[in-house]
């Protein structure tokens, strides 16, 4: 079981090995969010793949069988067979305490969003709720957007339909897709890497989509002109990030 992981782990580096030097800053976005899921599977599907031949039975003519010589007592024996049983139950116990800590995390994320959809002001429009909070927030989740009440009034019509591109390509599915492989797989650093790779390839599709009634100076203009600060959770797409601003733009 851990040379099966070790080996998904090292293709899923090479994936995204791929993605970000061949297609990252490629602009057929779409093919990339394929490629990023995509290979996420693939990498843990391609070491269960077993070639022919491998397993080949040899002839028993060519099969030469020795006299069996013990060379250590038989108690010796069995307590170092005992060892490598002992180490993996030592992991296995140490897999589930790091997979239910994990889905706890989520679980209680999970409940603080509903709290906030619960407790705050709520308005159905069209297929999507607009759920107004506090502050400069603006992210989406499923087919609800999240919009802070201290967001200007002029961004608010640009940031809503930046919003609506993830409710309609349905992004939060994408995300909770890596979520489900951060609990499964919670000690693989590559499965925290593609959930940021894919949040970030979601926004620059979201900003192709609305630069195409706004404008591309508008757009990003009114980008910049706002103060944003959010705590954001990982399964939920964010307007505004720090870390993604400077490249939404430049690319």
């Amino acid at each position: 079981m851990i040379d099966y992981f070790i080996k998904a782990i090292a293709f899923q580096v090479l994936f995204l090995a791929v993605y970000d030097l061949l297609l990252k800053k490629e602009t057929f976005f779409q093919w990339n969010r394929f490629y990023l899921i995509a290979t996420a599977l693939l990498s843990y599907s391609i070491p269960l793949i077993r070639i022919g031949g491998a397993n080949a039975v040899l002839p028993e003519e060519y099969i030469i069988a020795l006299p069996e010589v013990v060379l250590y007592p038989s108690k010796a024996i069995e307590e170092s067979a005992k060892e490598p049983e002992q180490i993996f139950s030592y992991l296995r116990i140490g897999y589930w305490i790091g997979f239910t800590m994990t889905a706890l995390f989520f679980l209680i994320k999970l409940f603080k969003l509903r709290t906030i959809i619960r407790k705050s002001i709520k308005q159905k429009i069209n297929h999507y709720f607009l759920v107004s909070l506090e502050g400069k927030n603006a992210f989406s989740f499923f087919n609800y957007i999240f919009l802070g009440n201290g967001v200007s009034e002029k961004n608010k019509d640009h940031i809503i339909e930046h919003e609506l591109v993830h409710v309609r390509q349905k992004h939060s599915l994408d995300l909770l897709f890596f979520e489900l492989q951060k609990i499964l797989c919670w000690f693989n650093p590559m499965s925290y890497v593609y959930q940021q790779r894919i949040k970030e390839l979601h926004e620059f599709i979201a900003d192709a989509h609305s630069v195409k009634t706004t404008g591309l100076d508008t757009y990003f203009n009114d980008l910049l002109s706002e103060t944003f600060g959010i705590n954001t959770l990982s399964f939920i797409n964010p307007f505004f990030k720090h870390s993604l601003i400077k490249k939404r733009i430049v690319y």
